[in-house]
């Protein structure tokens, strides 16, 4: 009688461990990580030696780990998208920066990140491009045209092409 009663009670624990288990894992398929955390903590409680248990409290911190660095490329790469509607490119390219810090191999942050990092380029390019053609205009509309000459060809040295300066440039030379 008392070994039936210790034969019952292993079932009666075996069964709880398996029921556990199976809340367990059910939690973590529902992105519960606390409770899966929980629930396996119990069973191992109950049967600490078991490697099935502990394979899946490994399996549940690695996945909770995985979806929290994945939240936070996320919200990162949200924030970015953001900045970029924004104009605010050192922003931006920050936030894609610790997005790509969390996951180098992302292609679509990747992306992101070298259109911020053109996008700020460019905008450097317009805003020198702008303080040239004030500065240029300036000098044409004072008549100081060998001045004005001289900043154009200086300017067109560093920005070969660029169709405001060859605007600029016949102009000076019309006068």
């Amino acid at each position: 009688a008392e070994k039936i009663e210790h034969v019952r009670g292993l079932k009666e624990k075996a069964d709880k461990v398996a029921s556990l288990l199976e809340q367990s894992r059910e939690a973590r398929r529902r992105s519960d990580f606390a409770a899966a955390g929980q629930l396996i903590d119990k069973a191992l409680q109950l049967d600490e030696r078991n490697t099935d248990l502990r394979n899946e409290r490994a399996r549940i911190v690695q996945e909770s780990e995985r979806t929290a660095r994945e939240r936070a490329r996320r919200e990162f790469s949200d924030a970015a998208l953001g900045q970029l509607a924004s104009r605010q490119f050192a922003e931006a390219i920050k936030s894609l920066r610790s997005a790509l810090e969390i996951d180098p191999t992302d292609a679509e942050t990747q992306q992101l990140y070298q259109d911020a990092v053109d996008r700020q380029e460019e905008q450097r390019r317009r805003t020198i491009i702008d303080q040239i053609v004030a500065e240029i205009s300036e000098c044409i509309s004072s008549n100081e045209l060998d001045r004005a000459l001289a900043l154009i060809q200086r300017a067109q040295e560093r920005l070969p092409g660029e169709a405001v300066l060859l605007q600029l440039k016949n102009d000076a030379e019309a006068r």
